[in-house]
């Protein structure tokens, strides 16, 4: 099952798509950054950092961010699941994949 995760319009240079099947880890790296781990059965780990627009102090946006992802992990369908284009203090997300 590929379940996917939007980030961002998917109209800029910095926004994209993972599935979140292959989710290992979820860190809180920063008040603006929340990191996501992704094991590939046939690759290295790959590293997707979401960035959020300014900084999140209480850190409800990335548990907002990270309760996204868990409830499209737990989803046995195919699809796409995006992140709420509304997010707390009107902050906006981007992505990078490494």
């Amino acid at each position: 099952m590929a379940l996917f995760v939007q980030v961002g319009s998917g109209s800029v240079i910095d926004s994209g798509f993972f599935n979140a099947a292959f989710v290992a880890a979820i860190r809180y790296t920063s008040s603006t950054v929340v990191t996501v781990s992704l094991m590939n059965p046939n690759t290295a780990t790959d590293v997707v950092t979401i960035t959020i627009s300014s900084a999140d102090t209480t850190y409800e946006t990335h548990g907002i961010i990270a309760q996204t992802i868990i409830s499209a992990a737990q989803v046995q369908k195919t699809g796409i699941v995006a992140l709420p284009q509304s997010l707390p203090g009107n902050r906006t997300a981007t992505i990078a994949i490494a």
